[in-house]
């Protein structure tokens, strides 16, 4: 399928300046004073490109946060306003209940982007938040981060958060939780190329990720679980897009849409698929 050229809808890049101007200032400074605690340094650091191995110090996840976390918090809201996106922010807006999986989720923020979207909207959705990622101390600034934004935001408390380190949290939902006004969206941002020492493999990490998907798909009650995965165009070392792809089609997905957005000097491939 051939990339799409970058369009917009303009409602996600008004979220990301909205976060930008009411939650970032707090979460540079909080992080800036939690890679300083007496403990932060021990561990691995990160890799060559940024990188984040299952053991990586605090002091380097924070690191990771501050430097790429709101780099790709923008990617994730440019791919969301793009013409590969149309179809879940469709989704996304007219369901009741929403539920993020957050694959790969390092420091958590990628459910702040839906939470503004939908604190502007008339009648916000309930939502659920799984964020998995295989480094405990990016958890620990994950964890960091909903204190910070329900403090400084209330309503965003009724939000339930689960954590994990497994892929198998995936399918962590109970069938009296998954009604047929939910929409559940699956999110890989910039993990596709990991290279560093992982606690999983990540083409086991995905391909897992996907068969748990694919079940809960199927348990659901819902019309499609939706993902969307977003990596450095043209950059073709470890598992990459064409892995993914694969392991989709395996566990019976298909792909809806792709398109090229800006970022960085090549600019970023969105690939939107469903269950």
């Amino acid at each position: 399928m051939e990339p799409l050229q970058e369009t917009f809808n303009g409602l996600y890049q008004r979220a990301y300046d909205n976060l930008d101007e009411w939650f970032m200032p707090q979460f540079a400074k909080d992080l800036t004073s939690l890679a300083k605690t007496p403990t932060a340094s021990i561990g691995s650091h990160r890799g060559a490109l940024g990188q984040v191995p299952y053991n990586c110090s605090l002091r380097d996840c924070c690191d990771y946060a501050l430097t790429n976390g709101k780099r790709h918090l923008g990617a994730l809201a440019r791919a969301m306003d793009s013409s590969a996106c149309d179809s879940l922010r469709d989704r996304v807006q007219h369901k009741e209940k929403l539920i993020i999986i957050d694959l790969g989720s390092g420091p958590g923020l990628s459910w702040l982007l839906f939470a503004e979207v939908q604190f502007r909207q008339t009648q916000p959705v309930d939502m659920a938040v799984v964020n998995i990622d295989h480094a405990p101390n990016m958890h620990v600034i994950a964890r960091k981060v909903t204190d910070m934004a329900t403090s400084i935001r209330p309503s965003l408390q009724d939000i339930e958060f689960r954590f994990a380190t497994d892929s198998k949290q995936v399918d962590s939902f109970a069938s009296s939780e998954l009604r047929a006004d939910t929409s559940i969206v699956l999110i890989l941002n910039h993990i596709l190329h990991q290279k560093s020492e992982t606690k999983e493999a990540v083409p086991s990490f995905v391909s897992q990720a996907l068969a748990y998907i694919s079940r809960l798909a199927k348990r659901s009650g819902t019309s499609s679980i939706i993902g969307i995965s977003i990596e450095p165009a043209n950059l073709n070392i470890g598992f990459g897009q064409r892995g993914l792809v694969h392991e989709i089609q395996k566990y019976e997905g298909s792909i809806i849409a792709e398109a090229r957005i800006s970022g960085d000097r090549a600019g970023k491939s969105v690939t939107a698929f469903k269950f």
